[in-house]
């Protein structure tokens, strides 16, 4: 074989085995992120316990349907108010074709707080178990 045609095979071999890595998180059997729904979110007061004293929070629930396979999903969360802004981040386990909560604490909002919302939910992982 000449040497040209054996570096067309090697580029040829090189080429299929990445579509081969990518492929086989992202199909129907794989759980990758696009596989994760966010099936809906809220945020609820709650009431935090600092220093042995009440506190006022909030807690967010975001509920998720993973298509994929089992697998560790990551989520963030951005809550804003008048009285700044908070990333969370968690993480659940859910079997293939479950719907499930998340949670995330945020206890730094007080009471006095105005406007507050949920500026952004995303689907950051989900990394089959």
């Amino acid at each position: 074989m000449n040497k040209k045609r054996l570096l067309n095979m090697h580029a040829t071999l090189a080429t299929l085995a990445i579509y081969a890595v990518l492929a086989a998180g992202s199909g129907p059997s794989g759980s990758t992120v696009d596989q994760i729904d966010i099936v809906r979110y809220e945020a609820d007061d709650h009431i935090y316990k600092t220093d042995g004293e009440a506190d006022y929070g909030k807690k967010v629930k975001v509920f998720l349907k993973n298509r994929g396979r089992t697998a560790r999903i990551t989520v963030d969360v951005v809550l804003s108010s008048s009285q700044g802004r908070w990333k969370k981040r968690a993480s659940t386990s859910l079997e293939s074709n479950e719907t499930g909560p998340v949670y995330l604490d945020f206890p730094e909002p007080d009471f006095g707080a105005s406007d507050i919302m949920i500026s952004k939910v995303e689907v950051v992982s989900a990394d089959p178990e």
